[in-house]
């Protein structure tokens, strides 16, 4: 086994594990000095507060509030009610993806005997290649 004679400006050993004592973290102070502030928000959170505040339109001759989010989902039913293509190519996957897809997952039935029998058989023929 071989020694390493590197030495850092402090007369250290410097290597693998051994850094140079310069370049290692003062006492008291850790790592990121300039990192997130304190109380500062996320996007996520941003869009979520604001996708929540509620503002007022005017629907059927009366004003009525509603939050931006719902504001949004009432412009784009409009728009693809319009003919707006944009707008219902966003739409319809949003639909079927929210509408029905508990029915679709509970209405899962168990294998037949014959479909099992199918299943073993290929499990079987799988493992003699």
């Amino acid at each position: 086994m071989t020694t390493n004679n590197n030495t850092g400006h402090f007369g250290g050993l410097v290597g693998f594990k051994n850094p140079p004592k310069n370049g290692q973290f003062k006492k008291g102070t850790s790592g990121n000095l300039k990192g997130k502030k304190k109380g500062v928000k996320n996007f996520r959170t941003d869009l979520l507060d604001e996708l929540h505040t509620k503002i007022e339109i005017s629907e059927g001759g009366k004003k009525v509030k509603i939050t931006k989010q719902k504001a949004l989902i009432k412009r784009m039913i409009n728009g693809a009610l319009n003919g707006d293509i944009r707008a219902t190519n966003t739409l319809v996957p949003l639909i079927l993806d929210f509408s029905g897809s508990e029915d679709v997952k509970n209405n899962s039935k168990p294998l037949t005997e014959q479909e099992l029998n199918i299943l073993k058989n290929f499990l079987t023929d799988d493992d003699d290649l």
